[in-house]
Order: structure tokens, then sequence, then C-alpha cells
């Protein structure tokens, strides 16, 4: 349910492909499912009562993510993209 709930916020502004060709939500799902492993050193940090260990560990864990995406994927804008979840999305403005 996180890895999901992650890809469908993404999915709103980029797109995920490897070597050009679209990749399915289901795969990038699949992939972040599996990377999202808490350590229990990092766990106890996460519910501790110490913000700035439980933000360090937060920051980590963030960091750690994006570099396994980054690594696996190809991540590119995509401000046109439709998804079974939000429907078509427009550019936003600045």
């Amino acid at each position: 349910m996180f890895a999901h709930d992650i890809v469908g916020a993404l999915q709103r502004q980029i797109g995920f492909r490897r070597q050009g060709a679209t990749i399915d939500d289901a795969a990038v799902e699949e992939f972040l499912a599996a990377a999202i492993c808490i350590p229990s050193e990092d766990f106890v940090a996460l519910v501790g009562i110490d913000a700035g260990s439980r933000d360090a560990a937060k920051r980590a864990m963030s960091k750690m993510l994006a570099e396994g995406l980054t690594a696996e994927f190809e991540i590119v804008s995509d401000p046109q993209r439709y998804t079974r979840r939000s429907g078509p999305t427009r550019p936003s403005r600045i």
C-alpha cells in the first residue's frame, strides 16, 4: 500500500521508463515494495521521541529510495500523463 501511494503521487507529474520504454505502474510499485525495507535500528529512530534522529532516519530512507529509483528507471517529466488514478493532468502554471 505504501509503494502504491508513492507511485500514485509521483505519476501525476513524472513517468518511469527503461531504455525509453514506459514502465507499468505495477512494476514501479513492485520495485518500491521490495526497496522499502526499514532496518530495525532505523525503525527505532522513526518511532522515537528525538526529532533529530527521526528526521535523519527519514532523510536517509528518502535518499536510499531516490537513489534506487534513479538507478533502476529513467525518470522523465510527463505533465500530460494520464493515469488510472488521477485522470488527465495539466501542466502547472508558474
